[in-house]
């Protein structure tokens, strides 16, 4: 059987594709199957080649991974799509955050299989089946249809980072490599602990210093990691286990001076816990290995009775001990807030109001606003954004007129709204979508 698998390039998930494309190509090449792989910024184009591979007998599959701030834009894509290749051999499938927490809603859109969780075995398993004639209900963490209803073929076992690469450098492909996966916190409002798992998983330093050298060898300087918390390394609860976490750092330090090249940690895509940020060891190390000299911590809200709604796992007191810990060692630091939290109210808006001014003014810290996103599939899902009231805005934008407040919060209210609206349009289900799904 010829199969060619194409894929939606969306900017928003690049990092995430690449390390899917490298898993793919590398099982697919491993059990001898041939497999034709593109990716496509443009989607007529990425049609037009699927029509064209199916009318020469290849068995077509068109892979998208979505986030739920893309849906809204990706809805008449995908209708046009789904509308152009039935009763052909083109098969639709969707992965990543939106389809994991929305597995119902992604089915009715007109995918065919929706990717529950971490995909990087699952999709070369499916693929495989397919090709054999096997039967790919066998395959764990798939939704699919079956006589018409949608089935779920159960929990598969969480992915070893160390058996996959993190980016397929074959085709010239690099990226940040992922080195943690998994988050123990479970913050109310995040995809992450909810897709991924609380159990988390590090790539082994071995590991991570193969894939570097291959990266700086390849003439790119500056690298960066993926993590939901750049000191989490090496530890498998919340504390964190400085010896192994500035072993790393320091074994990177050592490998980049041959290659001149550059690491960057606690800067996206890897910001920091403000409790973590608050050791003054796990700092000090972080200082002598990375050439940035900024770095993220999230607060996300300055109300002590909404860190704890949103299970933060932090107080007020540990923000601003961080800033000033990571200050002492020569950072600057963006801090993170989500603005328009549904439980707001006129108390919590002025002591987080009053904190982001604390920030700016005694540390010099700007301030990365996030409007809140109702994303399917956590606790917070049916919860609408509580639009702040005009003070505050206007005591927001003397920040935004001073530099020291950024970020993409305006543009993701518009998004927010239209999740809202979505959802109430039953085209976004959520959790509640698992009452029409049986198990397999």
């Amino acid at each position: 059987m010829k199969i060619v698998f194409l894929y939606r390039f969306l900017g928003e998930s690049k990092y995430s594709l690449a390390q899917l494309r490298a898993a793919l190509e590398k099982k697919m090449l491993e059990r001898g199957v041939p497999l034709i792989t593109r990716s496509y910024r443009d989607p007529s184009v990425m049609l037009s080649d699927a029509q064209y591979f199916a009318s020469k007998g290849y068995e077509v599959f068109i892979g998208y991974s979505i986030l739920t701030t893309i849906l809204p834009s990706l809805l008449n894509e995908i209708k046009q799509i789904t509308g152009s290749v039935k009763g052909k051999n083109i098969h639709l499938l969707a992965g990543g955050p939106h389809p994991t927490g929305d597995p119902y809603g992604t089915l009715k859109l007109g995918f065919e299989i929706v990717f529950h969780g971490e995909a990087e075995e699952s999709l070369p398993e499916y693929l495989m089946r397919f090709v054999e004639k096997d039967d790919y209900l066998r395959v764990k963490g798939i939704v699919t249809w079956m006589d018409g209803n949608p089935v779920f073929t159960g929990k598969r076992n969480k992915v070893n980072l160390n058996e996959h690469p993190p980016f397929p450098y074959w085709d010239g492909i690099f990226s940040p490599i992922e080195i943690t996966r998994g988050c123990v916190w479970g913050c109310r409002y995040c995809e992450v602990p909810y897709m991924h798992g609380a159990v988390i998983r590090h790539r082994s330093p071995g590991n991570i210093l193969y894939y570097a050298k291959m990266f700086w060898s390849s003439g790119r300087r500056d690298l960066r990691f993926i993590t939901p918390n750049a000191f989490s390394y090496g530890s498998q609860d919340k504390d964190v286990d400085v010896s192994r976490l500035c072993c790393l750092l320091d074994k990177l330090k050592r490998e980049s001076k041959e290659y001149l090249g550059r690491i960057f940690m606690g800067s996206f895509p890897s910001e920091i816990r403000p409790e973590h940020a608050a050791i003054d060891d796990a700092v000090r190390c972080l200082r002598r290995a990375v050439s940035n000299n900024s770095v993220i911590i999230g607060a996300q809200t300055g109300s002590p009775r909404l860190l704890k709604m949103l299970n933060r796992g932090h107080d007020v007191d540990t923000v601003l001990e961080a800033v000033e810990k990571l200050n002492k060692h020569g950072f600057s630091v963006d801090v993170d807030f989500i603005y328009a939290l549904p439980f707001e109210e006129e108390e919590d808006l002025l002591e987080t109001i009053n904190l982001t001014e604390r920030l700016v003014s005694n540390y010099n810290a700007r301030i990365h606003a996030h409007y809140f996103l109702p994303l399917p599939g956590t606790p917070l899902e049916e919860f609408n954004p509580k639009d702040p009231p005009e003070w505050f805005m206007k005591r927001l934008m003397k920040l935004v007129g001073r530099g020291k407040l950024f970020g993409d919060w305006l543009k993701q209210r518009e998004i927010s709204m239209k999740i809202v609206e979505l959802r109430e349009k039953g085209i976004i289900v959520g959790l509640k979508g698992w009452r029409n799904i049986r198990k397999h």
